[in-house]
């Protein structure tokens, strides 16, 4: 029961976050495991660090470099600004918000 509910679950995180996000999500989960293996007292070794910190660094950098064209993609669907063409709101303003 508990492996289904898994799945269900993980599929909708995929909906939300997207295949991507959620891809760099499970590569996330190695170094969850260590640093819960280091509060229950496990001592790394300093290359075991290191390769934390790569790992880390890497999943980083990836979610970044796919933030850019999200972001491109975002501000061509904001509205287009619009001239005023109402002559009351182009002579006097106070009117406009009076209304």
């Amino acid at each position: 029961m508990g492996a289904v509910i898994a799945v269900l679950a993980w599929n909708t995180g995929v909906q939300r976050l997207g295949a991507a996000n959620a891809a760099l999500f499970m590569n996330l989960v190695p170094v969850t495991t260590f640093a819960v293996q280091i509060a229950r007292g496990y001592r790394p070794d300093p290359i075991e660090l290191v390769g934390a910190a790569i790992t880390i660094a890497a999943l980083i950098a990836a979610n970044l470099a796919t933030r850019p064209r999200a972001a491109r993609n975002r501000s061509s669907a904001l509205p287009q600004p619009v001239a005023v063409t109402d002559p009351v709101a182009v002579v006097d303003p106070v009117a406009v918000s009076a209304r």
